[in-house]
């Protein structure tokens, strides 16, 4: 009797949750010059960017990604031509975290990245916004 109540409890519950929909993909775009939000669900996830016709995975550790991600953060817009190529040599300007770094230049990158966080902060355009 208690294997019955058992199979039929097992078999209530596979049949409950095959009743449920699953998850759906949804991507939320409030402004249309931001990039999208993607959510699975109610769970907000980040999408895997890859290098244009390549399989290298984009991530803020790179510097053109890095540069990119402030304006939008910060800024709420992408970066200007100009604006874009002025942080880009800035934060270049040291090795990369990729590349075989000392403990010196490596500690340089993180004050050239915080320095910009801190321009973009006590920018204008920045300030305008609230």
């Amino acid at each position: 009797m208690k294997l019955f109540f058992a199979t039929l409890l097992v078999a209530f519950a596979a049949v409950a949750s095959f009743a449920q929909s699953p998850p759906t993909l949804r991507i939320v775009t409030e402004a249309p010059n931001l990039p999208s939000e993607l959510f699975y669900g109610d769970i907000k996830v980040k999408p895997l960017r890859l290098r244009p016709g390549t399989n290298v995975p984009i991530t803020i550790n790179d510097a053109d990604f890095y540069v990119t991600q402030q304006y939008v953060d910060f800024l709420s817009r992408f970066p200007d031509q100009s604006g874009f190529n002025f942080w880009l040599t800035k934060v270049n300007s040291v090795s990369q975290p990729g590349e075989d770094m000392r403990d010196d230049n490596q500690a340089l990158g993180r004050v050239q990245r915080a320095e910009m966080v801190r321009a973009f902060v006590e920018s204008i355009e920045y300030r305008g916004r609230f």
